[in-house]
């Protein structure tokens, strides 16, 4: 079996395998703590794909990966912060200035306002960005699944083959045992003994070189989810057998263009979100003003705002444009 027919049987099992435990790119929450990697007990091809799930280097970093995003699209919709201020003018100064009985005191609320749409922007930005991890981390899981899925094939081919080469040998020690009786009642010639002892060693080399190679492949296997060994269950001997339980239905997009397709969008959101930065912003402020001679009080208010008169945030729209070029190419 060649290799590409090898990747296409470990696909075609990955799709027909039972239901294995809940993606780890759709959970709300990731225990880095918990992290099983080893298993004493037979495994069945259902069973690795659960380990890789749950014990994944890989897949348990882009799963952490996509909680952040969704963590930075969650704080992208927060508002910005208000500031309070305190302010005392005409005091310490000369005559009557001289105490605090001249003295104006001023308490305001100031809050900042995004002009040109930017919490929008920024707000779609961080979504698309939530989306491209997902959709990385869904691609990721299902590379290593199909990776682990081959090293399940290898590891139950080299098992099969070690299988047939014991039966073998187990025949050519037969059919040693009757060359050597022949020789000995003189109805065979010597050759015919070397023969069956030749193809016994053969045989018997061949056994153990089969046997060292189920012991890398289980180790090669193991190494998805940070194992040492793995024992195959008995029935997967016979692993062109499909679950009768119902499966979930295929995705009819390949999760390579699905990031992809994240990629530009992502790519062009942040394009739109750097380019509404040139607005410029606005601060509006309410507050009460005290006047110690007289014992008034009067409101004030104010607004202030941004001049873009060095900075316009003209570079950045500009690398995120070439960015976004970029992620189209890639797609």
């Amino acid at each position: 079996m060649n290799n590409k027919s090898r990747t296409g049987l470990a696909a075609l099992l990955l799709a027909c395998a039972p239901g294995a435990f809940a993606s780890p790119c759709a959970m709300e929450t990731q225990n880095a703590s918990t992290i099983s990697t080893a298993s004493t007990s037979p495994m069945r091809l259902v069973d690795i794909i659960n380990t890789v799930r749950q014990s994944s280097p890989a897949i348990r970093i882009a799963a952490l990966e996509r909680l952040a995003a969704q963590a930075n699209a969650a704080q992208a919709e927060r508002w910005a912060n208000p500031s309070m201020g305190f302010e005392i003018e005409d005091f310490g100064g000369t005559r009557s200035l001289g105490g605090l009985d001249q003295s104006e005191q001023t308490l305001a609320y100031s809050q900042p306002f995004e002009l040109g749409g930017k919490r929008t922007k920024r707000i779609d930005a961080a979504n698309a960005r939530s989306a491209l991890a997902t959709a990385n981390c869904d691609l990721i899981q299902r590379e290593t699944e199909l990776q682990a899925s081959l090293g399940y094939v290898e590891l139950s081919t080299a098992q099969a083959l070690h299988h047939l080469a014991l039966e073998s040998l187990d025949l050519a020690k037969q059919l040693q045992d009757k060359a050597a009786r022949r020789v000995d009642a003189g109805a065979a010639a010597p050759p015919e003994l070397s023969r069956a002892r030749s193809d016994r060693a053969r045989l018997e080399a061949q056994a153990i070189g089969l046997e060292a190679q189920i012991e890398r492949e289980r180790a090669n296997l193991a190494q998805f989810w940070g194992g040492r060994t793995v024992i195959l269950a008995e029935e997967t001997s016979s692993f062109l057998s499909v679950s009768d339980s119902p499966q979930p239905p295929l995705k009819t997009i390949h999760p390579t263009v699905l990031q992809a397709q994240a990629m530009v969008k992502a790519a062009e959101a942040d394009a739109r979100y750097e380019r509404s930065n040139s607005a410029p912003d606005l601060d509006l402020t309410l507050g009460v003003k005290h006047f110690e001679a007289t014992d008034e009080q009067a409101l004030i208010a104010g607004v202030a705002i941004t001049l873009p008169l060095f900075d316009r945030n003209q570079d950045n729209a500009r690398a995120s444009d070439y960015r976004a070029q970029g992620a189209r190419i890639r797609r």
